[in-house]
């Protein structure tokens, strides 16, 4: 484990977390393996809730994803990557920087993980066609808004590559 979990990666974080949940034993986590648990959970989503998004430090995540715009409008994805400032999504429909989006993934046993957040990025193919976006959770607010993202958020790291 390491001493100052504040200077540690994205990365780092995400690694940290893997070796921690392999602790794990029937009756819980080791009193300090929980502590450093919920020490590296917490410095994890203030990068994911961070303001701006900062791709270099993402990890690789690829898990089906449904996307949920204004008006009901919903199409399919695949997450891509987690990351500082939030989360990388593949889609092939146009959405708006700054619009409202919510976010849907599906568990093992089927249940649906959601949480909102904002699309903060767009980027297109090359030929200018709708590709990717990411999406911010820094304009989160509200305990139980707050707990959905940080669910899908590392329901997400599960899945990393």
């Amino acid at each position: 484990m390491h001493a100052d979990i504040g200077e540690l990666t994205f990365k780092e974080l995400v690694e940290e977390l893997a070796d921690i949940q392999t602790t794990r034993t029937p009756a819980g986590w080791p009193t300090e393996n929980a502590v450093n648990k919920a020490s590296v959970e917490r410095r994890i989503m203030e990068f994911v809730c961070a303001p701006r998004r900062v791709r270099e430090d993402d990890v690789e995540c690829k898990l089906p994803i449904r996307v949920e715009g204004e008006g009901g409008a919903e199409v399919a994805g695949t997450v891509r990557s987690v990351g500082i400032g939030g989360v990388h999504v593949f889609v092939g429909k146009q959405f708006e920087i700054g619009q409202p989006v919510e976010l849907e993934i599906r568990t093992q046993n089927e249940y649906g993980l959601k949480a909102r957040g904002n699309v903060a990025l767009l980027t297109k193919d090359a030929e200018g066609k709708p590709h990717s976006i990411s999406i911010s959770f820094a304009q989160v607010a509200g305990d139980a808004a707050e707990r959905r993202v940080r669910r899908l958020v590392f329901e997400l790291l599960r899945h990393v590559n």
